[in-house]
């Protein structure tokens, strides 16, 4: 797994529990503090614009997300609305040159973030809030994960049946596609396992 970090070079993600962050901003104020983040462990893949952010999302399916509350081609209350609405919400983190009072922390929840800090005051606190989301974000990603597995043989269970066969359902039905459900039976299944 690799992710382009900031400065164009790419950068090897050392194991699976690595977070990602997407940072998003124009302000090289706040580019430069992936610096920070990178040196707590997080893997960095940066945006330089809010309407770019959309298609990193897809891209880089990031674990956190850090946006500049000025954001330009993209309000920070239209990407909150996108990230909570997605079917897997990623965790929104505000960040800005405003002080942190308790209004600007609160507008930053209305509009979808977890939180506001101020940068670079407050610089500490952002890589702590990022480890504790990506950290949630990763607990829920395995639980999904072991939900959808049987616990014996680590096939896809029923649930995740149901869920695929729902998705090739609909994609039949949008692209007009040839499709197929093969059930096989195999004799004598308890003396294989």
């Amino acid at each position: 797994m690799s992710a382009t970090t900031l400065g164009g070079e790419k950068k090897r993600a050392h194991s699976r529990d690595q977070g990602r962050i997407l940072l998003i901003s124009e302000d090289a104020h706040v580019v430069a503090h992936a610096a920070a983040l990178e040196g707590a462990g997080f893997v960095v893949a940066g945006v330089s614009g809010g309407a770019k952010a959309l298609i990193a999302l897809q891209r880089t399916r990031p674990h956190v997300v850090i946006a500049d509350a000025r954001l330009r081609g993209i309000s920070a209350r239209d990407l909150g609305r996108v990230l909570n609405d997605a079917q897997e919400a990623t965790p929104l983190i505000m960040v800005g040159d405003e002080r942190a009072d308790a209004a600007r922390r609160a507008d930053a929840m209305e509009a979808g973030a977890s939180d506001y800090f101020e940068v670079p005051a407050e610089l500490a606190l952002v890589v702590a809030r990022a480890r504790q989301l990506v950290a949630h974000r990763q607990l829920v990603d395995k639980l999904r994960a072991e939900a959808d597995r049987d616990y014996l043989t680590g096939l896809a269970n029923r649930r995740r049946f149901r869920k695929a066969l729902g998705q090739e359902v609909e994609r039949w039905r949008r692209y007009n596609v040839p499709c197929a459900l093969l059930l096989l039976d195999i004799d004598h299944l308890k003396k294989i396992n």
